[in-house]
């Protein structure tokens, strides 16, 4: 079975356990993983 495409953090691709939304570019990521970049990247993770 797949999963769906929106269920998968664009940083790890796996499933998200606590999605949130990035305003800049609208997409789902795992909160502690987008956490992560933001403290070293000024951009969002699909850019």
């Amino acid at each position: 079975m797949n999963t769906p495409k929106d269920y998968l953090c664009p940083i790890t691709l796996e499933i998200m356990d606590l999605p949130v939304i990035l305003i800049e570019d609208g997409r789902s990521y795992e909160k502690r993983e987008l956490q992560r970049w933001l403290q070293n990247h000024n951009t969002s993770p699909t850019t």
